[in-house]
């Protein structure tokens, strides 16, 4: 009967790393204890956050699906408390509650413009390669869209890369495809490598 209340007094801490050692086993106690784990979850997010948000990554990805009432405002809170240190959790997340059906396109990427963050593009688009094979509509879609902006990130086109590398993704690419990624590509002058 003690067992909880000393949780949240360990969430509570003032210490990051005692924070993040309570966070780090969180996924699993809510899933065997769904409103201990958020009310934990909460007592650590209690106070603007930057450092943790990376760690909580975990806890959002196993709740998305059928817990995004709860995951909605903690994407909105990483978007303006650590955009530059979690950028790349928000651009999974969002992401992956696009694919299951959470979120339209439209709002995805008028949240990323917003943003203009290159790690939340680039979580995206790794959830994009990764999913290539279950999502493969929505996935290319996005792919489309991305390689469509004016100057894509150099890194970003590294990650959509990946997509051709595979064997598994590589049956799934087509030449429209193909020939978008290459047209999106900047060649250094000098070499023949990415710049």
């Amino acid at each position: 009967e003690l067992l909880f209340p000393l949780l949240r007094y360990y969430a509570r801490d003032q210490v990051l790393a005692v924070r993040a050692a309570v966070l780090s086993g969180l996924p699993y106690l809510t899933f065997k204890r769904h409103e201990w784990g958020w009310q934990l979850f909460d007592d650590i997010f209690r106070e603007q956050q930057t450092l943790l948000w990376p760690l909580a990554e975990r806890q959002l990805y196993y709740q998305y699906k059928e817990h995004f009432d709860k995951v909605a405002p903690c994407l909105e809170r990483i978007k303006y408390e650590a955009a530059k240190e979690a950028g790349d959790t928000w651009g999974r997340i969002t992401a992956l509650s696009h694919l299951s059906g959470r979120m339209t396109q439209d709002s995805l990427y008028e949240q990323l413009e917003k943003m203009n963050n290159p790690k939340a593009w680039k979580g995206v688009v790794e959830v994009f390669v990764a999913n290539l094979d279950q999502y493969h509509k929505l996935c290319m879609q996005g792919l489309f869209r991305i390689l469509e902006k004016d100057g894509v990130d150099n890194d970003i086109l590294r990650v959509v890369a990946r997509a051709f590398a595979s064997e598994k993704h590589g049956r799934l690419i087509d030449s429209h495809f193909a020939i978008r990624f290459i047209e999106a590509m900047k060649f250094d002058a000098n070499s023949n490598n990415l710049s």
